[in-house]
């Protein structure tokens, strides 16, 4: 195992480190990130997470809405940046970000409080005296730093 100084000087490299945005087929930095400035995020994210995992579901209607609005607002420099990490042209851009993502918002609109209540399924006909039931509980926050080119609406 590694001793307090290793870990130390391990930890010192990480925030000094720089994660870089740089698609494979085209040979432009879309911009760097600080490590340290990067595990911030995550724990603002993780702080924000604990409010929103008590929120209602029409205060997160609300987000989704505004999130919509600025999806909407900003289509343009979204389908930029995504033609500029896929390789993309705009056009399939604006399909593959601002229409699913877009999609994605109105169904959870109309259908994501339905989908997220407790739902009683069967136990199965040799538990005859048991019941089941699905709930589903926010669980945190979850982050990918990944190679694979993604749509905006994962």
């Amino acid at each position: 195992f590694p001793g307090r100084d290793e870990l130390v000087a391990e930890q010192k490299r990480r925030q000094a480190a720089k994660i870089a945005g740089k698609p494979q087929h085209v040979q432009v930095q879309l911009g760097t990130v600080k490590w340290k400035r990067a595990e911030e995020k995550v724990a603002k994210a993780e702080k924000a997470q604990q409010q929103w995992a008590k929120s209602s579901f029409k205060t997160r209607r609300l987000l989704l809405r505004i999130i919509q609005k600025y999806v909407l607002e900003h289509q343009r420099e979204i389908c930029v940046v995504s033609a500029k990490d896929s390789g993309k042209p705009m056009l399939d851009a604006a399909f593959g970000e601002i229409l699913t993502t877009c999609e994605k918002i109105r169904w959870l609109l109309a259908e994501g409080e339905k989908a997220l209540k407790p739902e009683k399924r069967s136990a199965g006909s040799m538990m005859f005296y048991k019941s089941a039931r699905v709930e589903f509980h926010p669980l945190g926050v979850i982050g990918a730093i990944v190679l694979i080119v993604r749509c905006l609406s994962e």
